[in-house]
């Protein structure tokens, strides 16, 4: 082991699983000539390092033991290092120096980084190290200027396509009219680096830097096209969902809708299945972000249900049911699709129609009945989405549930080949929900405890749910505590049996679900004494650990735990003085973390303070700046959070615009 790594106090610090005196031991055998004992060191490095964008105490101290292993030539799979290195500087950290104290190391190597990417023997290594570069803060300068020299010297078609890349998403990010003079001296240089090479990806982002920043030549799309299928589709033939490439190029277009519009036209029209595909998936991903596409998604959709090729046809429908009220304009054609020839377009079209049109109830009906298990769940899943009664089913799905395994089998078509009795069953209990009558008794003994949970679900839906079947269902229900609790929390009544289950689980080996418990047990004993001290135990912990309090179904605990706690006169004094802004600013993301806190505090101005240091954590995302220009209260603060949005570009979250819409509307009730 090098003695110079043991100089780190390294037992004095942490990563994400405990003391980091195993790093030394994983540096070490990074250097190793086998390739196992290499993956195994990179694997334990890159999940105690970094764990879900965390970086650690012991994080800013491995860097630079990482950069001195990168530049050595002997060492093999040098590029992981790379990814390594570049996931270490996008974590962030609570408190957030150790992000800060990270980034600062790379910085301060930037000259090691410049050497490596001009000089390094490994072109693999070249081609990653921009990854670095585009995500160091204060550095887009000099990152252009060592991307124009690479640019000029390497002849490795990947390393120019890399520093193409990293330029175009620089470009993004500094989101500015006026492009930097060291961006210039690189777009000067598109003719020749397009003229000049065979591969596909270097023409391709040639191209969209030429059309995004020099002229605005949307005639050339066509052959971007066949660049873009040339160089995107192998990551996909390897079972890669989305290229990194690609992901740039769908970021490009959303920052410019009026290249993104054509670009889509294009596509679709192209004789390639692939490309018409890809445009359903791009645009599908664009739709989810709740994009302003109106418009641009309904003209697609139109053209993709009446593509010749099913698979197309099924991409299409699939973003028009994601389209919700969206989709109204696309009514006709939906009702065309209903048609269909290929199953799963004709069940995307009734999901979609049922939430904008009543007049396809037949059909929900028709398709419940079908002998076609796919149309069978689509009709289940509609009636989710829309509600109502329909008794028509009732008689139907009973006699298919009363069917063993390989009657099942035989009697419905379609079924995926992977789903196992309890899949195939399923939607045929949550259909019974949507009926008077729900499950009978012989149908309920009979179920498959992995059943259990949905039928509770129908039971409590339907009016039917009895002291006697809560026992009957809960024995095999105590494998899955936190499921089993979020249904018994709405529950009005207990019993014997379910009480014995709360006390069993407050003892749990996880404190969320001894707390969840304890929640119930107040609830329906009023043992202050029991549950008491167990909400105060899970309360001390969120505090001092607030990056797992961040996952939504904790976070909803905490506030269920402080909300029963203020109820029963325990919570410790005012949240005011002990819930810091910037400690809790992370939690401010959940409309149920507003409703609570405001409800147990009523202090506008420390709500305001949490509201905005949650907003510089997680919503400097331009969106979110345009929102807090909307509201009065908070509109002196845009230009403020717009800068500290260009001096951090990475964001911790990405929310989507529906969170900040209903964050908006929040804060409007709650400020004003």
């Amino acid at each position: 082991m090098d003695s110079k790594w043991m100089n780190t106090p390294w037992n004095e610090l942490h990563h994400a699983y405990g003391v980091a005196s195993d790093i030394p031991k994983w540096l070490t055998n990074l250097r190793s000539p086998e390739a196992d004992i290499r993956d195994d060191a990179w694997s334990e490095l890159n999940a105690c390092l970094e764990d879900r964008g965390t970086v650690y105490s012991a994080t800013p101290h491995a860097v630079p033991h990482l950069l001195d292993i990168l530049q050595d030539p002997q060492v093999q799979d040098r590029k992981k290092i790379v990814w390594l290195l570049r996931s270490l500087i996008l974590g962030a950290s609570d408190p957030p120096e150790f992000g800060d104290q990270v980034r600062e190391k790379v910085t301060a190597a930037l000259l090691l980084v410049q050497q490596l990417m001009l000089h390094d023997p490994d072109p693999e290594v070249r081609r990653d190290l921009h990854l670095i570069l585009v995500h160091l803060p204060g550095c887009t300068a000099f990152a252009l200027g060592v991307l124009h020299e690479a640019l000029t010297q390497d002849p490795d078609a990947g390393v120019k396509a890399s520093c193409l890349t990293a330029t175009l998403e620089l470009l993004l990010k500094e989101n500015s009219k006026n492009i930097p003079e060291e961006a210039k001296k690189i777009l000067n240089l598109l003719p020749h680096c397009h003229n000049s090479t065979e591969d596909a990806a270097v023409r391709l982002v040639s191209c969209f830097l030429t059309v995004r920043y020099v002229d605005r030549d949307f005639t050339v799309i066509p052959k971007m096209l066949e660049d873009f299928e040339t160089a995107c589709r192998p990551y996909e033939e390897e079972w890669v969902e989305q290229g990194p490439l690609d992901r740039l190029i769908l970021q490009t277009l959303e920052e410019d809708p009026e290249l993104a519009q054509v670009w889509f036209q294009v596509m679709i029209q192209n004789p390639s299945v692939w490309l018409r595909e890809h445009a359903f998936r791009n645009m599908r991903r664009r739709v989810e972000g709740f994009r302003d596409v109106e418009g641009e998604a309904c003209e697609l959709v139109t053209a993709g249900l009446k593509d010749p090729e099913a698979q197309v046809r099924i991409w299409a429908s699939s973003l028009a049911c994601i389209m919700g009220p969206l989709a109204q304009p696309l009514k006709e054609v939906l009702w065309e699709a209903l048609l269909d020839s290929e199953v799963r377009v004709r069940c995307y079209a009734l999901m979609c129609l049922g939430q904008l049109d009543p007049e396809v109830r037949p059909h929900i009906v028709r398709f419940a009945l079908s002998d076609h298990w796919e149309e069978m769940e689509a009709a289940v899943d509609t009636m989710e989405r829309t509600g109502g009664l329909y008794p028509e089913i009732h008689d139907h799905f009973v006699r298919l549930l009363r069917l063993n395994d390989e009657e099942l089998k035989a009697r419905l078509s379609d079924i995926p080949l992977y789903h196992q009795s309890t899949h195939i069953r399923q939607p045929l209990i949550r259909g019974l929900g949507f009926t008077e009558e729900g499950l009978p008794e012989d149908v309920l003994r009979t179920l498959d405890p992995t059943l259990h949970l949905t039928a509770l679900q129908v039971l409590k839906k339907t009016g039917t749910l009895t002291e006697a079947r809560v026992d009957l269902l809960l024995e095999h229900l105590l494998d899955q505590p936190e499921n089993l609790l979020r249904e018994l929390q709405s529950l009005e009544f207990s019993t014997p049996t379910t009480l014995d289950a709360l006390r069993n689980l407050m003892d749990h080996e996880w404190v969320v679900v001894q707390a969840h418990a304890a929640v119930l047990w107040w609830k329906w004993t009023g043992d202050a004494e029991t549950a008491q001290p167990i909400l105060l135990l899970f309360l001390s912990a969120a505090l001092e650990e607030t990056e797992w309090v961040w996952a939504s179904n904790v976070l909803q605990i905490l506030m269920l735990v402080m909300k029963t706690l203020h109820e029963m006169g325990a919570l410790p004094a005012n949240p005011v003085t002990w819930l810091k802004p910037p400690r809790v600013a992370k939690w401010f993301w959940h409309k149920h973390t507003l409703e609570t806190l405001w409800e147990i505090t009523h202090d506008a101005v420390w709500m305001k303070e949490c509201l905005l240091a949650g907003l510089q954590v997680w919503c400097a995302h331009e969106e979110a700046l345009q929102i807090l220009g909307e509201i009065p209260d908070l509109s002196n603060f845009q230009h403020e959070l717009r800068t500290l949005k260009n001096q951090k570009p990475r964001m911790v979250l990405w929310v989507p615009i529906w969170h900040e819409e209903r964050l908006r509307k929040d804060l409007e009730r709650l400020l004003a």
